[in-house]
Formats: C-alpha cells, sequence, structure tokens
C-alpha cells in the first residue's frame, strides 16, 4: 500500500512540475539583430528589422534589411538560399535548415534555439549563417537576447573562414501546458494524500 501512495505522489508531482524547466517555445519574435566579426572590424553592424511581429518558428520568413558598404544585405530563413538581391549563387543551390525551433528554461532563465536556415546575402554572396543560438530568456517578460558565431562559409569572400557573432533580441513564447494536466496532478496528489489519511486512521 505504501509504494502505491509514494507512486501516486511521485506521478502527480510530475504532472503538476510538467510547466516547469525546459519547455517548447511556441512563437519568437525579433525586435534588434546585429552581426559583429572580423568582417566588419571593430564596429557592429544592425539590422533594419522588416516586422518586430513576425513569428520566426510559424514558418520561413523575411527577417532584415541593411546596407554594408553601398550593397544591401538580406537576412532571412530558408530551406536553401533564395538569392534575394539576384546576385549571389543560384536559388536553392545553397543548402538551409528546418523551420527555427527551440526551448526555454523556466528554471534556468536559458534559451536554446535552432537558427540553421539563417542566410545573409549580402552583394554577390549569399551564405547559409546559421547555428545553434543560446542566450537568456525572462519568464516574466519573455524577452530574451541570443547569440551564435560561424565562419563565412563562401570561398570566394575575401574573408572567407573568419567568424562572426550574430545576435538577435525580440519576445520568445512557451507553448502553454494544458490546464488539464494541472488539475490532473493536483487531483493525484490531493487523492494520494486522502488515501494515505484514511489509510494511517486505519492502522490507528
Amino acid at each position: 500500500m505504501k509504494s502505491i501512495f509514494s507512486g501516486l505522489v511521485l506521478f502527480g508531482a510530475s504532472l503538476v512540475n510538467a510547466q516547469a524547466a525546459i519547455l517548447n517555445l511556441g512563437s519568437l519574435t525579433i525586435n534588434e539583430a546585429s552581426v559583429s566579426g572580423t568582417p566588419v572590424p571593430g564596429f557592429t553592424v544592425d539590422l533594419d528589422i522588416l516586422d518586430p511581429s513576425t513569428n520566426i518558428l510559424a514558418a520561413y520568413a523575411s527577417i532584415a534589411v541593411t546596407s554594408i558598404g553601398g550593397a544591401d544585405q538580406f537576412v532571412y530563413t530558408a530551406a536553401s538560399n533564395t538569392d534575394p538581391n539576384g546576385m549571389g549563387p543560384p536559388a536553392g543551390s545553397v543548402p538551409g535548415g528546418p523551420v527555427p525551433s527551440g526551448t526555454v528554461d523556466d528554471v534556468a532563465g536559458t534559451i536554446e534555439v535552432d537558427m540553421s536556415s539563417w542566410f545573409s546575402d549580402h552583394g554577390p554572396f549569399d551564405q547559409n549563417l546559421g547555428g545553434t543560438a543560446t542566450g537568456l530568456w525572462n519568464s516574466a517578460t519573455g524577452d530574451y537576447q541570443m547569440a551564435w558565431t560561424v565562419a563565412l562559409n563562401d570561398p570566394r569572400h575575401p574573408a572567407f573562414g573568419s567568424f562572426v557573432t550574430w545576435t538577435v533580441h525580440g519576445v520568445a513564447s512557451p507553448v502553454p501546458v494544458p490546464a488539464a494536466v494541472w488539475l490532473f496532478g493536483s487531483g493525484l496528489l490531493g487523492l494520494a494524500g486522502i488515501a494515505r489519511r484514511k489509510h494511517i486512521t486505519r492502522a490507528a
């Protein structure tokens, strides 16, 4: 009987705590983005975000556009390059990645997102510069800041092999845990407590 009580308590507690720790992200928007590194030594290039309300976890998206050295730079996510300025490798010739996805840890206050579909199109260079982004997340406000570092991978680029760091800020929200999970877990804990009290009363 004691093992049954213990099992109920542990199972109920695990359900009640289901919303804690690692949670899958349901939405992530980008309000600010920048890139720094060898190709832009000594300063950071801030990107002009096209639509800060875009949930980049919902589908591939155009992220930002800015100008570096007089040439427009387009930043986007895609399954393969789209060559938005018509100067780079043919569209579809550079592999990308899946639509971004990730998790947050509401105990540690951290975020991790697969940004392997991240492209930068600058002049004739349309490169996949994605990676795994990590950073900090505020569970109260949803605000986050994350970054990743990647090597320029177009052999034609004068800084080929040099590393750049992308930094993005915005708001991230986890997928809500259904209320039924809370109720079911809490109910199991309550039943376990009642059963235990009855068992103790009978034993006395």
